[in-house]
């Protein structure tokens, strides 16, 4: 079971602005080669990797919407990270609790497992909808009814 990205303009926005720092890498490559009479294989190497990047990064936020963000396998729940970080994946058994923190229009999730290591997910990043039936899933799923911890202020609630 699959949750999408949420579809909005933000990613567009994202997308712009990884594909503006790939031209101006672009230009900032010529220009150097321009002030030093040539591009050495060096510097080459140096210009192209921002250049590749801003162009993957703009592609991946384009096509955003039509990713899955958080995927629910049978024992398993692995989080899209985007594509160049490796996804996140923890198994329903190891999750100690879950913080909600809301702040404004930013819904934050910090799955903590039993190892105490942290997980973040954006529930602003999902449709309302989506949100509620994902952590319906994850209190079946673990068995936890009170697995859901609320953050107002600095306290947990």
């Amino acid at each position: 079971m699959g949750y999408q990205y949420l579809q909005t303009s933000q990613w567009f926005k994202e997308a712009l602005w990884a594909f503006a720092s790939a031209i101006i890498a672009i230009l900032s490559a010529v220009l150097t080669a321009n002030q030093i009479g040539g591009l050495e294989y060096i510097v080459f190497v140096i210009a192209i990797i921002p250049v590749a990047l801003g162009i993957i990064q703009g592609f991946h936020y384009m096509n955003r919407p039509n990713q899955d963000y958080i995927y629910l396998a049978s024992d398993e729940m692995e989080i899209n990270k985007g594509p160049l970080r490796p996804s996140k994946t923890i198994s329903y058994r190891d999750i100690d609790h879950c913080d909600e923190f809301h702040d404004y229009d930013r819904i934050v999730v910090t799955v903590v497992r039993k190892d105490r290591k942290e997980i973040t997910i954006h529930g602003e990043w999902l449709s309302d909808n989506d949100f509620a039936e994902l952590k319906q899933e994850l209190i079946n799923r673990t068995g936890n009814e009170k697995l859901f911890r609320y953050r107002v202020d600095s306290k947990m609630v």
